[in-house]
């Protein structure tokens, strides 16, 4: 195997592994937020009813 011929097979292989670590990459973002999604969910679920008003309030007292 001649020197230009070695060059342009491990251009191809770093390329490849470039392209490869990309692709992985895009996979896994949409998981990582989607667990953020929940983790807030969680977090919303276990702050109930500490978020939310008051079901009614009285606007005038009965004597």
């Amino acid at each position: 195997m001649n020197r230009n011929a070695l060059l342009a097979a491990v251009a191809v292989g770093s390329a490849a592994a470039v392209a490869y670590l990309a692709v992985r990459r895009m996979l896994s973002e949409p998981r990582r937020v989607w667990c953020e999604d929940e983790r807030l969910d969680e977090a919303l679920e276990e702050s109930f009813p500490a978020s939310d008003p008051p079901s009614f309030t009285p606007t005038a007292s009965r004597t």
